[in-house]
């Protein structure tokens, strides 16, 4: 039979065998990042319907037990209290995809750090779990091009003031339907706009002023006024000639995220110039005019 001395050592020489085993168990488990998680820096494009981004991870469970399982560890670093994510699915397998998803845009530009924890249950009884952590990754998720863009069909009302030479003035009044075709896809760009029964007429965008100008000009301007000879309510159409300046903006506060893109619900400005009568018109008596009036547009 062993002394007490000699049965001491054998207790600490076990518990040293215990203690061995227990690192390498836990040394054993890993996770790793692989397709289709993005890489560090990617930068996610987020639309009308918000964004999506698949992830895949590996994990080696080498010393853990049965009933060990992964999570999404999410630490979304941007100020923009709406940069938030929603795990899918929340519990995740030990080896496969996921995807976050987010079902709005972000209003800033939002970075997301995140990485996948392995929380091991020890393989040997009545040792401590532990939680290992794949690398940390981030990506930044983008907001919507901001900047207005003028696009589809917009009822157009006119307003202000024509005023006839050497008579009163008259009202100018009157809706039609522009319909506007940016020139390129992205952002606020030069339009071509079709005013219904009067044709078409190029308005070019200046960024640092956020406007859009253009002319109509020559007969165009004759399809959009028409002259009444003084106590008759017949009116003379195609009768002036002439150039009027439009210059448009978006109004503030009135836009809407579609896709990736800003679109102009509303826009104001205004329609300036002279109308000349031409051989149609003098030959009916119509007088020139001098045209100031306002322009409103809504987004049908």
């Amino acid at each position: 039979m062993p002394s007490r001395g000699s049965a001491a050592a054998l207790a600490a020489s076990a518990a040293a065998v215990c203690s061995l085993t227990f690192a390498g168990s836990a040394l054993g488990a890993a996770v790793t990042l692989v397709d289709p998680s993005p890489a560090t820096g990617t930068q996610i494009q987020t639309t009308s319907k918000g964004a999506t981004i698949p992830v895949g991870w590996v994990t080696d469970t080498t010393g853990c037990r049965p009933g060990t399982t992964a999570f999404m560890r999410i630490n979304p670093t941007s100020p923009d209290s709406e940069a938030f994510l929603i795990q899918n699915p929340v519990s995740l397998p030990l080896t496969g995809t996921a995807s976050f998803s987010r079902s709005t845009p972000v209003k800033r530009d939002a970075v997301v750090t995140w990485s996948v924890t392995l929380r091991c249950i020890n393989e040997i009884v009545g040792q401590p779990s532990i939680e290992v952590t794949s690398e940390a990754r981030t990506f930044t998720l983008v907001r919507p091009d901001p900047r207005p863009k003028a696009t589809g069909r917009y009822r157009t009302f006119l307003g202000g003031k024509i005023k006839n030479a050497g008579r009163p003035r008259s009202t100018l009044t009157g809706q039609t339907l522009w319909s506007f075709k940016p020139l390129r896809k992205k952002g606020p760009s030069n339009a071509r706009v079709n005013i219904r029964k009067v044709g078409n007429v190029t308005l070019k965008y200046n960024a640092r002023k956020k406007l859009w100008t253009g002319k109509l000009t020559g007969a165009k301007v004759g399809k959009l006024f028409f002259c009444r000879r003084s106590g008759s309510s017949a009116q003379i159409r195609n009768a002036v000639k002439g150039a009027l300046t439009i210059k448009l903006r978006a109004k503030a506060n009135r836009t809407r995220v579609v896709g990736d893109q800003t679109h102009a619900l509303q826009l104001v400005g205004t329609l300036t110039g002279k109308l000349i009568p031409n051989a149609r018109g003098k030959a009916r008596g119509c007088p020139g005019a001098k045209v100031t009036g306002t322009i409103k547009a809504f987004r049908l």
